[in-house]
């Protein structure tokens, strides 16, 4: 592999982190092409609605059934935005404040009426991978205690 690498004219990577990998796999730099993103669809709402937004694909690793129990406990108001293989398990453990709206296309994500406060999330550095395996809350508690700080903002 290191052989074929050396024959290539050049690397490119989406990334700063991807491009380290790339030196240190193969000892060869590579060219940064960040992948376009449109920062202007995303607009404040005119209008403030309560509730936590969790937008991603329901596979295991992104770990939404920990914002579906943290805001199901609290009786926290979340919108769950996406679908696939863990939606079934996630739904399961989900309470009546615990909406799930579904896969959506892009345009319509945009059109959600963005929330504020503290997101439900993972941390991805800039090569989209997770910072924190698990993301940001690694359990149930500390899911919890994050979400009762944002229920309590402003009281």
């Amino acid at each position: 592999v290191a052989r074929t690498a050396r024959r290539l004219y050049g690397f490119v990577a989406n990334a700063r982190t991807v491009a380290v990998r790339v030196r240190r796999s193969y000892g060869r730099e590579s060219g940064i092409v960040r992948p376009p993103v449109d920062v202007d669809r995303f607009r404040p709402a005119a209008r403030r609605e309560d509730y936590f937004l969790f937008v991603s694909r329901l596979v295991p690793y992104k770990r939404a059934d920990l914002a579906v129990l943290a805001c199901s406990r609290l009786g926290l108001p979340l919108r769950v935005v996406g679908d696939g293989p863990a939606g079934k398990d996630v739904r399961a453990m989900a309470g009546p404040t615990v909406e799930f709206l579904g896969w959506r296309e892009d345009a319509a994500i945009a059109e959600l009426n963005i929330p504020t406060g503290i997101p439900l999330l993972h941390e991805l550095d800039d090569a989209f991978a997770p910072k924190v395996p698990g993301g940001r809350y690694l359990d149930p508690e500390a899911a919890i205690a994050a979400a009762e700080a944002v229920k309590n903002q402003g009281r």
